[in-house]
């Protein structure tokens, strides 16, 4: 593939991200007082900068492609990068990981309509599952109907729905726990 031909070969042993131009080191992590702590939040900035790099790199390369369906499914792998640097500058930036704690703890709020939620959000959850079941057994079907792109894109698109479904227990685990239900 011509359009990855900017990438160079990383140094072994080498702690650095790709990118567009080359390779780039990761930039030093901040200290707090629990060597730990310390360390997770240096390992969250090195991937911070790797997803920064990503997205500068899926970007460029999806500007460059001449293919719709390969700029297509780097347009992607862009917007689940840029997730990804969403969600990673939340936990970074969340004073209480900064705190020292050794345990994230969830915010509690009383409401009153929670054990009905709970049930909405595992039924949900149980849809999620069941939709990723589906998209799974289409995908499979796909390359002999349609083609390999689209048997991707299902596949992908049951991934979504496994972590959706995760996510929906988590929450309903969290608001259990809570008492609040």
């Amino acid at each position: 593939m011509t359009m990855l031909a900017e990438l160079k070969d990383e140094p072994k042993g080498a702690s650095s991200t790709p990118t567009v131009a080359g390779w780039k080191s990761a930039a030093p992590a901040t200290t707090i007082d629990d060597p730990r702590g310390a360390w997770f939040i240096s390992a969250l900035q090195s991937h911070e900068i790797a997803e920064l790099d990503a997205i500068a790199l899926y970007r460029d390369l999806a500007a460059r492609a001449t293919d719709p369906v390969i700029a297509g499914l780097l347009r992607v792998l862009l917007q689940d990068e840029e997730r990804h640097h969403g969600i990673l500058q939340a936990i970074g930036m969340d004073s209480r990981l900064a705190g020292g704690r050794d345990r994230y703890e969830s915010p509690r709020r009383q409401d009153p309509e929670t054990e009905q939620s709970v049930d909405l959000l595992r039924n949900f959850a149980r849809q999620e599952r069941d939709g990723a079941t589906e998209l799974k057994r289409l995908a499979n079907q796909a390359p002999q109907l349609v083609g390999d792109v689209f048997s991707l894109l299902l596949e992908l698109m049951a991934m979504d729905s496994m972590k959706h479904e995760k996510v929906l227990s988590f929450i309903v685990r969290e608001l259990e726990q809570s008492g609040d239900v």
